[in-house]
């Protein structure tokens, strides 16, 4: 579920037809994780969506803690095929947690960014591996875990 809506995509776009709308969604919803995948944290509507998500973080321990375990107990008798998976799924455990604590409420240009890289999808329709640098240059200020 998208924190915009459709309708901020459209008229970002100026798209003023109904005959695309899957495939708007689709690409806002993928430009959404864009941007959250660069600033290395999610982005919520409102604060009762942050807090919402915050409370999430132990269910979600527990799952991964039950999946690890299973991973690691095939490893043990299979393969290192499993403990690499067991690895894989830590970091994106790990990851998944640290950008929900590291969430904020939308704001402005967090905003300006998903609609900057929605409408890079939609008018070039083509794979690109990086978010162009308009959108890095908005949404910069929010980046965490930058590392070393």
């Amino acid at each position: 579920m998208s924190v915009l809506t459709i309708e901020d995509a459209k008229l970002h776009q100026k798209i003023d037809h109904d005959d695309e709308d899957s495939d708007i969604q689709s690409k806002l919803d993928a430009a959404e994780l864009m941007v959250a995948q660069f600033i290395g944290r999610y982005f919520y509507p409102d604060q009762n969506a942050l807090n919402t998500a915050f409370d999430q973080i132990d269910l979600i321990q527990q799952r991964f803690e039950t999946e690890y375990q299973k991973l690691l107990d095939k490893s043990e008798s299979n393969s290192k095929l499993y403990e690499k998976l067991a690895k894989q799924k830590k970091y994106d455990n790990d990851r998944q947690i640290s950008m929900i604590v590291n969430g904020l409420v939308i704001n402005p240009l967090i905003r300006a960014g998903v609609l900057l890289t929605f409408g890079y999808f939609y008018e070039t329709r083509e794979d690109f591996e990086d978010l162009p640098q308009s959108v890095k240059n908005v949404v910069q200020p929010f980046r965490v875990d930058l590392g070393v």
